[in-house]
């Protein structure tokens, strides 16, 4: 988006069908709304669907004759509304109607406000890269349209890009008649979009519509949006060639390279080199103690350790134990740590004395130095783990300021570095 819009303009038509507007008189009126309401639904979703979020805002003139008097007055009276709904929740889309309904009738019902001191209300910060309440509009006319009579002029009807001008994003001017059922234009900024998107944005909404109207029941995530083309084109070309990931857990693809070379270098810290082997008993030792401490298949254990050789083998060996991990970085502040800690839910914390006391919590805390760790037996617990089993909780920073957490199984971390193309991850590669 530039910093100043040019409001430069392009349009594309749209042709939804002939019976497609005589279905959605059907569905209004059976779920006591207007073909506007269903159109104004099936946008909502067909945007929410294509990631626009949410939370939309979509402004739609009123024609502002709500007065008798007014009714045969030539002018322009035509009002903006804002009309805003949610669409959280993956609702059904007779769910999501009923919202847009309460919505519609809301604004609809204060229609007389005028737009100019709706704006001044609200106090939006202001920019000139774009419409301050909202960027997509949508207007419907039902019917043909009135033929205007003034002595010695001829008329004709003008709609679209009149002018080479988009005073918005995305404008829908729909309309249905007798003639070509539900069709119109969609005029669009030439600085964002291009026709083909546009083409597509109205494809989808078609298409969205025609499910709908089929199954109002359905729930938004269940919508499909891709046509088979391009769900051929996602899955074919574009994905690239597959590789067998199998079924190997991270332990199990570990304990190959472990009786593979178990001499090799396995970890350089500083001065430190350690093998496979040594790391592997290292692990286990934990992992014993953390079992035996009753960390057990699908727990969330905490690693709060500075990198090092004791941190590598702290993760693995909450593998080890069937457990899932989650990263505790020692350089973020104490409350983060708290928050992401108590958010994973982990039952056990592996951290050192030094450590152990940024915190606290109902898990159990383990920091015992390596020498205790001796009693325990080096060799491999064997226990039973699937490839759909979590390995890793890691958080993200988060669109709204506080962290978000992704779970990832066995499955997602060992394809992560299984037959890629974008980096080699044969003996003698080093990564930091």
């Amino acid at each position: 988006r530039p910093a100043r819009a040019s409001h430069q303009g392009g349009q594309v038509e749209v042709d939804l069908g002939a019976d497609l507007f005589e279905r959605i008189t059907v569905l209004a009126r059976s779920e006591g709304c207007t073909p506007f309401m269903v159109v104004h639904a099936a946008l909502v979703a067909a945007l929410t669907r294509l990631g626009a979020g949410p939370d939309l805002a979509i402004g739609s003139p009123a024609a502002g004759r709500g007065e008798p008097v007014l009714q045969d007055l030539v002018g322009f009276f035509v009002n903006t509304l804002v009309l805003r709904t949610s669409s959280a929740g993956d609702p059904s889309f007779r769910d999501l109607l009923r919202r847009v309904r309460t919505a519609d009738l809301d604004a609809f019902a204060h229609q007389e406000a005028p737009f100019d001191l709706v704006l001044e209300a609200v106090n939006p910060t202001r920019s000139l890269s774009r419409h301050p309440l909202f960027q997509i509009s949508l207007g419907l006319e039902v019917g043909g349209v009135p033929e205007l009579r003034l002595p010695g002029v001829r008329t004709a009807e003008v709609s679209g890009l009149v002018n080479g001008a988009a005073k918005f994003d995305l404008e829908f001017l729909l309309r249905s008649d007798d003639s070509r059922g539900l069709h119109g234009a969609i005029v669009f900024a030439a600085e964002l979009f291009d026709e083909e998107s546009v083409r597509r944005v109205a494809s989808v909404l078609g298409r969205v519509l025609a499910q709908v109207l089929d199954d109002p029941a359905l729930p938004l995530s269940s919508l499909e949006v891709l046509s088979t083309s391009e769900r051929e084109l996602l899955t074919g070309p574009w994905a690239g060639t597959v590789a067998e990931v199998g079924d190997a857990t991270l332990v199990e693809r570990f304990e190959e390279q472990v009786a593979r070379r178990p001499e090799a270098t396995a970890l350089l810290d500083g001065t430190r080199e350690v093998s496979y082997a040594e790391l592997n008993a290292m692990a286990n030792r934990w992992a014993h103690h953390l079992r035996a401490h009753g960390l057990g298949r699908g727990d969330m254990a905490g690693v709060l350790l500075e990198r090092g050789v004791e941190f590598a083998a702290a993760v693995i060996a909450v593998v080890k134990a069937g457990a899932g991990y989650t990263l505790l970085d020692p350089d973020f502040p104490d409350e983060r740590l708290r928050s992401a800690a108590a958010d994973a839910g982990i039952s056990h914390l592996v951290t050192a004395p030094a450590l152990a006391g940024r915190v606290d919590g109902p898990w159990q805390t383990h920091t015992e130095p390596p020498g205790e760790l001796l009693s325990h037996h080096p060799g491999n617990l064997g226990l039973p783990l699937g490839p759909d089993d979590p390995a890793c909780l890691m958080f993200t920073s988060g669109s709204t300021g506080r962290p978000k957490a992704i779970l990832s199984s066995h499955r997602n971390l060992v394809s992560t570095v299984s037959g890629q193309s974008y980096g080699l991850f044969g003996a003698g590669e080093v990564f930091l």
